[in-house]
């Protein structure tokens, strides 16, 4: 319809986009017609959507005819529905949600009820798919009349983005609990007064010596009471009490441990655990040190025994004749080998105990020895007991008047303490740059009172956004300028000076990398570094990023308080619904009751009238049947023919009703012996319509016999009835036992006998695949086909009591195909 036509329609005045596209659209072919015409219900309740900020859609009249608002125009996404559907069928536009909606149409017309729904799952077709959408939503009626609702009004929020915000938090919980229960240290949190443990991951656990049903949902304290004489309940207490973190470096702890009470050296720290802005509960974070402390301890015990044995030592001396190579030695040169101070060996017998490998090394300093005049080497001895030792030798030649070499006298030291001394230092040094640079917490060593950049790792080169190059060996405040005017200069000089550390927990952090300058939570640590004289001679400071941890915390709490909201509503709701189910079961009672009266007048006061109807036909038929004009024989035979699709149709009533109340008894049979029961039972119409009834597959299974008779006697019975008018009936039947069923109705964790029944006959239209099912559905007219549109009806029952499903499919002039599931197990 033309713009220039609406003037004066006030009512669709405004509205934006969906008010032009109303204005705009040809109304007059459809069931509405001009909109001035329209019902004065229908007009003020477009006026109202229209101009509405909140989102609406409306469905009027018998076909639903659909309006909606700009507020609503979003949630049809792009590449849908929009703008269509307006002025569409309700039917035609939701197909993808007709067997969702249309029971709540339905409800809301014929019974003028409102109903409402919350964070309800309807998908619809948007942005070129099928997308899950979660609404909150309300139908309400709109009356043309005060006895007739003429319209349904819909009131709705999308929460997709709430029930999707809500799974993220959910799964973050999860992560933050999976990431708790692998992490490489031990972990475990404590709730209330009396730190009741409620996670304790697996670190945790052996770190106590405790197992999982010992510690869960118990105080930590009855479970080890060894730690209360330790002042750890006073630590727990401090923190619970003023929210102050508590850290302790390589704390000795004794701890009852394989039936024993052992000390252990561990680096924890107690948290406060916030709900509400109150402390709740303590996390405790730990890790065993012991053989750090243990290993530390033993090389300063060896530091101490052999600055004993430098002090105390005594160098072995020797003489070597160059012409004979006689070798006169004192008794500590013999011990230097690994013999007695009185031993008598000559040269080459001292020399067998030099390390193979070290003997190029010998040879080479005796050479340049030549030249200089003066020997020194380090070398290794095997000793008799296999046992190798480390020697330094220094010695002088002596030289004749002619200048020819004649002798060496010189040293022996045994070295062996200060090599274990500098392999285990170096190793130690290795190991502890190794440990910092591939620690994934960001660490740097600053060294010396100027903070040169000795050591950085990989992770705090990342922080940093530098590289290895731009800082080792320069000054940490040359590197970073930016820092001179802030506390940090001033809290590095401290520790430096005073030598204790400091530590922040939870700190304002700021990150600038290529997504912007981002907010950063983070511990850091400035550790002072002593040298042997207990002087500090560097720092090491380690930063920790926490921003997960304290967002995953705020989350918690925002979590539980949603759990809280969500379980109060979930509570609300399991009462209404018990109340409602209650009715419906009294309602259902009552049906059940109307439905034995109706088959007891069905099988009694509907039948004997019936029976005398055809009792005094049959007499006519004998006697005055010939007396009968032409017209009143038709009309006889007509009577007739009433009479037996009567008698047929309350049969078949009869047979669908005791599909509900008859007693179900399963038994195990085979279906091809139920097959061959019902070809008996149809053996006359089998053999006048020359039909052929093939069993391929058959299996085993679990039914109640007389019902599944009746089923199978139903569909072949059909098969016959629409036999193809130029071929002979052909019935070919199935079955398997399957798993996995890829159907919407099927479990996927059940077994299903899954039986196929195909023929040969009309087939009918694929509109019909689910129609085809319901009570009275003809395909047919009667004239055609005999039946009363019961019979299959009867089978889709007689299925449902055995909890399975059927589906049809068919192909006109091609045959049909009915398959049935019946669980297993």
């Amino acid at each position: 319809m033309k713009t220039e036509s609406m003037n004066g329609i006030w009512f669709l005045e405004g509205g934006g986009e969906m008010g032009e596209l109303t204005r705009q659209k040809d109304w007059t072919n459809t069931s509405l017609g001009p909109p001035e015409h329209w019902p004065r219900s229908l007009q003020i309740t477009l006026s109202i959507l229209l101009n509405s900020k909140f989102p609406m859609f409306l469905w009027w009249g018998p076909e639903l005819i659909c309006f909606y608002n700009d507020a609503y125009r979003p949630s049809l996404g792009i590449e849908g529905k929009h703008p269509s559907i307006l002025g569409m069928e309700a039917k035609s536009a939701w197909t993808e949600i007709w067997d969702i909606i249309k029971p709540l149409i339905d409800k809301v017309v014929e019974k003028g009820e409102s109903i409402w729904f919350e964070d309800l799952l309807v998908p619809i077709y948007r942005n070129g798919k099928i997308e899950d959408v979660y609404w909150t939503f309300s139908y309400s009626p709109v009356y043309e009349t005060a006895a007739r609702v003429e319209g349904v009004l819909v009131t709705c929020t999308e929460t997709t983005t709430k029930i999707n915000i809500k799974r993220q938090l959910e799964e973050s919980e999860r992560k933050l609990r999976l990431v708790i229960s692998q992490a490489p240290i031990a972990i475990g949190i404590f709730r209330g007064r009396e730190y009741v443990t409620e996670l304790a991951n697996s670190k945790a656990l052996e770190l106590w010596g405790r197992s999982e049903e010992e510690v869960m949902n118990k105080p930590i304290l009855d479970v080890m009471p060894e730690l209360k004489s330790q002042n750890i309940k006073d630590f727990l207490d401090e923190v619970y009490c003023t929210g102050k973190t508590f850290s302790a470096i390589e704390h000795p702890v004794q701890m009852l441990r394989n039936n024993k009470l052992e000390t252990a050296y561990v680096n924890f720290s107690f948290d406060a655990l916030y709900h509400q802005g109150n402390v709740d509960g303590i996390m405790a974070v730990g890790s065993e040190v012991t053989e750090q402390v243990m290993a530390r301890k033993h090389i300063e015990a060896n530091e101490e025994k052999l600055n004993i044995v430098i002090n105390a030592s005594e160098l072995g001396t020797w003489e070597l004749d160059l012409d004979t190579y006689e070798l006169t030695y004192s008794g500590k040169y013999a011990s230097v080998f690994g013999y007695r101070e009185d031993a008598a060996l000559t040269h080459a017998e001292f020399l067998k105990h030099m390390h193979p490998d070290d003997l190029p090394v010998r040879e080479k300093a005796f050479k340049d020895a030549l030249q200089s005049g003066y020997i020194q080497y380090q070398g290794r001895l095997i000793w008799n007991d296999n046992s190798v030792h480390w020697f330094l030798c220094r010695g002088k030649l002596f030289f004749t008047e002619e200048g020819k070499p004649s002798k060496m006298i010189g040293t022996i030291q045994d070295i062996t303490p200060d090599k274990s001394y500098q392999q285990n230092l170096e190793q130690s040094e290795r190991r502890f740059r190794n440990f910092i640079m591939q620690s994934p917490t960001a660490t740097v060593i600053l060294r010396g009172a100027d903070q040169v950049i000795e050591v950085v790792n990989g992770a705090m080169l990342k922080r940093w956004n530098k590289s290895e190059d731009q800082m080792v060996g320069k000054k940490f405040l040359d590197v970073f300028p930016e820092i001179k005017g802030t506390r940090i200069p001033v809290l590095l000089n401290t520790v430096f000076k005073t030598g204790k550390p400091y530590r922040e927990i939870e700190s304002v952090s700021y990150i600038q990398d290529a997504d912007g300058r981002r907010t950063r939570y983070v511990d850091f640590e400035y550790s002072p570094l002593f040298e042997g004289n207990g002087k500090v001679s560097a720092i090491i400071a380690t930063v920790s990023d926490v921003t997960e941890r304290v967002e995953a915390r705020k989350q918690i709490e925002e979590s539980e308080n949603q759990l809280r909201i969500l379980s109060s509503s979930l509570e609300k709701k399991v009462s209404e619904r018990t109340t409602e189910l209650e009715h419906k079961n009294t309602d259902l009672e009552k049906m059940n009751k109307e439905l034995q009266s109706f088959a007891y007048i069905s099988s009694h006061d509907l039948q004997e009238p019936l029976r005398k109807i055809q009792t005094f036909a049959s007499r006519l038929l004998e006697t005055e049947f010939e007396s009968l004009s032409t017209k009143g024989k038709d009309q006889f035979r007509r009577m007739q023919l009433a009479a037996e699709r009567m008698q047929t149709l309350i049969d078949d009533l009869l047979t669908y009703s005791r599909t509900n109340t008859a007693e179900r008894k399963f038994e195990k049979g085979e279906l091809k012996a139920i097959v061959d029961e019902v070809r008996e039972d149809l053996k006359e119409e089998i053999k006048e319509s020359q039909a052929t009834i093939e069993v391929t597959e058959a299996c085993e299974v679990n039914v109640i016999s007389f019902q599944f008779r009746q089923l199978m006697q139903n569909l072949i019975g059909n098969a016959l009835k629409f036999a193809h008018p130029d071929r002979r009936p052909w019935i070919t039947i199935k079955s398997r036992i399957e798993d996995g069923i890829n159907l919407q109705q099927a479990d996927p964790v059940k077994s299903y006998c899954h039986i196929t029944l195909s023929d040969n006959g009309i087939g009918f239209e694929p509109e019909y695949n689910e129609r085809i099912f319901d009570l009275f559905q003809r395909l047919h007219g009667r004239n055609e086909y005999r039946g009363t549109g019961i019979g299959l009806a009867i089978v889709k029952k007689i299925v449902e009591n055995h909890y399975g499903f059927i589906t049809a499919k068919g192909s006109p002039g091609q045959g049909a195909t009915f398959e049935i599931f019946i669980p297993v197990n």
